[in-house]
């Protein structure tokens, strides 16, 4: 019997080994998705490694990279066309999040230094964002929910550890500066300011919104400092 557990764990950190190859979206290789029979083994796998990751900080990091890996299995299930699947791991991405974002709290509680994975968590998140919204462009519209929930959810954790919302983020990750304008009252925050008429309105029919300013010979799309 033990000759066969001990079987199962080696084979079970065999498959799936390719899981840290990286991929165009910067997300882990998915490598056995959910719809793999044998898909419980890679699971077995990472609750091994998750026991065995000791301390606040590396286990935050560990569940950092198992939401990273269940995104990219959710991928995979889009891909295939398997919607049922990709939600219920969805969720599973989720847990994983709510997992570190645990541990980032407790080391916060305990006043240590979370600088380091604090940051892990920013990119981790604006990666996972950048994925999901572009998934929901792709998605029927029966799974439209869900990655609206995951974005949601992804964007208050943002904003809780940096101060930032996903745009302001967005602003200044392309190279921009958050300012502030008098806009279009029909404009939200972060209009698309390549488009001519988003802040050109008359001072009474105008609100003050946040903008991104890109500099010379550049504009702000919706989404990123672009070009004119």
């Amino acid at each position: 019997m033990k000759k066969i557990l001990f079987s199962l764990i080696v084979l079970s950190f065999l498959i799936g080994g390719l899981s840290v190859l990286a991929q165009e979206n910067n997300l882990p290789s998915s490598g056995m998705t959910p719809d793999n029979p044998l898909y419980f083994l890679k699971a077995w796998k990472e609750t091994i490694q998750t026991f065995f990751t000791f301390g606040a900080e590396n286990k935050a990091k560990q569940y950092l990279h198992l939401s990273d890996v269940r995104l990219a299995e959710y991928q995979k299930m889009i891909e295939k066309g398997k919607t049922e699947i990709a939600q219920k791991t969805l969720e599973k991405y989720e847990k994983q999040l709510n997992h570190a974002i645990a541990k980032i709290e407790e080391l916060k509680q305990k006043e240590e230094d979370i600088k380091d994975v604090s940051q892990k968590l920013e990119e981790t998140i604006l990666k996972h964002i950048a994925v999901l919204e572009e998934n929901l462009q792709k998605v029927p519209e029966t799974a439209k929910k869900g990655i609206e929930t995951a974005l949601e959810s992804s964007s208050k954790v943002l904003e809780k550890f940096t101060g930032r919302t996903k745009e302001e983020q967005k602003c200044l990750n392309s190279g921009g500066e958050v300012s502030t304008s008098l806009c279009c009252e029909s404009v939200s925050d972060f209009p698309n300011l390549c488009l001519i008429g988003a802040c050109g309105c008359s001072p009474t029919n105008s609100h003050e919104v946040k903008i991104c300013e890109c500099g010379t010979d550049k504009c702000f799309n919706g989404t990123k400092c672009v070009a004119f």
